[in-house]
């Protein structure tokens, strides 16, 4: 926003106040001062790193029944507020993210044929607490600030992680109870998944593809978090099916086309990312001298669009040298066909055996080793170039328990198209879990591995 612009909006808030003493909320300055007050990007310190995040208030909250049993949060103060999801988990007397049955709704029916009264306690709190949009189609919000390692989301978000279970906890009474209307709510409610997240929906794009988004942050913000999309792709096929409804249907094969074609942006070969954000701040990098440490002249870290920040020396063990790097950010990738990636640029004398950028796994100490291009040699000074896919610049370090969860989603998806790619990508995604037990028993070593970086599996089909 230009400087004569700011000057004029604020200039009209003092008028405003002047002229009756109109009272001004936060989010009508923000929409003045040109801002969008549903969310604000982190900041950045004079170091290059990103402001920390606050942590989340339900984290913090007491889960505490209201006097319906609906299950909810008190906070600090007192305050009782609702997570979505949780009250969702509550209508479907399911374990969430755990185990498999969540994502079989006929299991779900089979446990319980007839909802319970804390069952419909829950549903119909889902009920009273839909939030229409203005084309008809439904969401339901979150009452408390969620707080993004790159941007925080004002109270009110949606998201479609919760979106969609609500859908799967309205589809099971639909199909229990014979009730049309919860049928109707959960058609309802599919329908924000063909509304962009600038009018309030859930569907953002990558790469042009239809993006289910967790969290829709506007303005090419959102965050891609893959989860949320593949399980909402699942409860879309689930309420074709029961419904018969063909935009529904339409809107599942969309969100499964999206997923064969991103996939192998968040596999790392080793293990799976949660979203697409990357790492921006404290990137660690190891180089490994082959007899001794290496000697680094000058060392960067380049963005695609020329950026660069320094590499800062954190530590020397051994042959191995530890440093650190921050980017250029907050970063949001929303076109990744043809990202080049990010390089390093190094001028160092000694010998070097490799170079690697931290990895992805709990509880492992490894670097992934990094292509190289050798460039001039001056004297006893090398100077190379090392690329790193935007894979590896993974923002947080996925559990177990959503690497399973990203395994069972895929295998899910593979039963409703029929397709191979989907069952072969679930395989490979579990294999990464089996392997973590020996790994990581491996890792106490002395040294971090240093790991050829293995072919990054591609979906050619869908290119």
């Amino acid at each position: 926003m230009s400087k004569s612009k700011t000057v004029r909006a604020l200039l009209a808030c003092a008028l405003a106040l002047l002229a009756g003493g109109v009272y001004l909320a936060s989010a009508d300055i923000a929409k003045l001062l040109g801002q969008d007050p549903r969310y604000q990007l982190v900041e950045r310190t004079k170091e290059g790193q990103l402001v920390q995040a606050q942590a989340s208030v339900y984290k913090a909250a007491k889960s505490e029944p209201d006097t319906n049993g609906v299950v909810s949060l008190v906070t600090e103060n007192g305050e009782r507020h609702y997570h979505p999801f949780s009250v969702a988990t509550q209508a479907l007397a399911d374990n969430g993210v755990e185990g498999t049955a969540g994502l079989y709704l006929q299991a779900m029916i089979d446990k319980h044929p007839q909802p319970s009264p804390a069952q419909l306690a829950a549903l119909k709190w889902l009920t009273d607490n839909k939030v229409v949009l203005p084309n008809g189609a439904v969401t339901w919000s979150y009452p408390l600030p969620l707080y993004y390692s790159t941007f925080t989301m004002s109270a009110g978000w949606a998201s479609a992680f919760s979106q969609a279970r609500i859908i799967h906890a309205l589809t099971y009474a639909a199909h229990t109870t014979r009730n049309a209307d919860y049928l109707q709510l959960a058609l309802a409610a599919a329908k924000a998944y063909a509304t962009t997240v600038e009018d309030g929906g859930l569907q953002d794009t990558v790469d042009s593809l239809p993006f289910y988004e967790e969290v829709p942050v506007p303005d090419k913000h959102s965050p891609h978090i893959l989860n949320g999309h593949l399980y909402s792709t699942v409860v879309l096929y689930d309420l074709a099916r029961e419904s018969g409804d063909a935009g529904i249907a339409a809107l599942a094969e969309q969100g499964a086309a999206t997923a064969r074609k991103l996939a192998h942006y968040y596999d790392s070969g080793y293990w799976t990312k949660y979203d697409l954000i990357p790492r921006v701040s404290n990137i660690s990098f190891l180089l490994r001298g082959a007899q001794a440490p290496v000697t680094v002249k000058t060392g960067t870290l380049i963005a695609p669009t020329g950026e660069s920040m320094p590499l800062t020396l954190a530590a020397v063990s051994g042959n191995d040298s530890y440093f650190n790097a921050n980017l250029p950010g907050p970063i949001f990738f929303n076109t990744l066909v043809g990202h080049s990636g990010y390089t390093i640029r190094l001028t160092y004398t000694g010998e070097l055996d490799g170079i690697g950028v931290a990895g992805m796994r709990p509880d492992v100490s490894e670097y992934y080793r990094l292509p190289t291009r050798i460039g001039r040699r001056e004297n006893t000074a090398t100077t190379l170039e090392a690329a790193i896919p935007i894979q590896y610049l993974s923002d947080s370090t996925l559990s177990r328990t959503y690497q399973r969860w990203h395994a069972r989603l895929m295998t899910r998806l593979g039963e409703f198209t029929g397709q191979r790619w989907f069952h072969q990508t679930a395989s490979r995604w579990m294999e990464y879990d089996a392997r973590l037990d020996a790994d990581q028993k491996a890792g106490k070593a002395p040294a971090p591995f240093l790991r050829d970086t293995p072919d990054i599996p591609k979906d050619e089909q869908a290119s």
